[in-house]
C-alpha cells in the first residue's frame, strides 16, 4: 500500500487541491470535455474556489487530503482529495431519501495513481458521511471516463442512472454510482 495519511483540508492546502484537480481534468478527460475547457482551467480560480469551501464549507460538506509525509523541514506532499456533501437534490435524484450523502470531487495526482490513495480517500469521505447521518453515497462520473467508472465498480459503486449535463457547446452524459447504506469501500487492491 502506501504511507500516505488522510486529514481534513487546511486552507495551504487550496493550491495544491486545485493543481491536482486541474492536472486530473486534463489527464483523464481529453477527448471527453471540449478542449477549451480543459485550457481554460485556471489555477488561480480553481484555488480561490476550493479556498473558499475549506474556509465556509457548506453544512455537512468537507474536503479530505491525503498527504505524504516528508522530512520534518520539508512541506508534505499532497497526493489527492475528495469533497463530500450531503446529497445535492435535483429533478433525477428525486427518489433518494435523506441520509444520502454525495461525493462531489475525487482526484489523486496523475503521477501516484493506482496505489490505494483514492479508495482510501472514499473510504475516509464514508466514514465522515456516515458520522453525519449519511450513511448512502451517491457519486456522479462522466461516461467515457471509463477508468474512473472502472475504480468506482471495484469499490463497490453500483450503477444507479444517468443524467445529461452541458459542458461548454456540448451535451455529456453523467452516471450515477450509489454504494447503499451503509456505504463501505470494497476491499480492492489496485493492479
Amino acid at each position: 500500500m502506501n504511507d500516505a495519511i488522510i486529514r481534513t483540508a487546511e486552507l495551504d492546502d487550496a493550491v495544491d487541491v486545485a493543481r491536482i484537480k486541474i492536472a486530473g481534468w486534463r489527464s483523464a478527460y481529453v477527448g471527453i470535455v471540449p478542449d477549451d475547457i480543459l485550457e481554460g482551467m485556471d489555477d488561480i480560480r480553481t484555488a480561490a474556489m476550493w479556498s473558499n469551501a475549506i474556509e465556509r464549507p457548506r453544512q455537512g460538506s468537507g474536503l479530505l487530503v491525503a498527504e505524504m509525509p516528508v522530512l520534518k523541514q520539508a512541506r508534505p506532499q499532497i497526493l489527492g482529495f475528495v469533497h463530500f456533501a450531503p446529497l445535492r437534490l435535483d429533478d433525477a435524484q428525486r427518489e433518494l431519501r435523506p441520509g444520502w450523502g454525495e461525493i462531489t470531487a475525487l482526484y489523486v495526482d496523475p503521477g501516484v495513481q493506482r496505489i490505494g490513495i483514492g479508495r482510501r480517500l472514499l473510504g475516509g469521505a464514508f466514514a465522515r458521511l456516515g458520522m453525519l447521518g449519511m450513511s448512502a453515497v451517491r457519486l456522479w462520473s462522466l461516461e467515457h471516463n471509463r477508468i474512473g467508472n472502472a475504480f468506482y465498480v471495484r469499490c463497490g459503486g453500483q450503477l444507479a442512472g444517468r443524467s445529461e449535463t452541458r459542458m461548454g457547446n456540448q451535451m455529456l452524459t453523467l452516471l450515477a454510482y450509489d454504494w447503499p447504506a451503509p456505504a463501505t469501500v470494497a476491499d480492492v487492491r489496485s493492479s
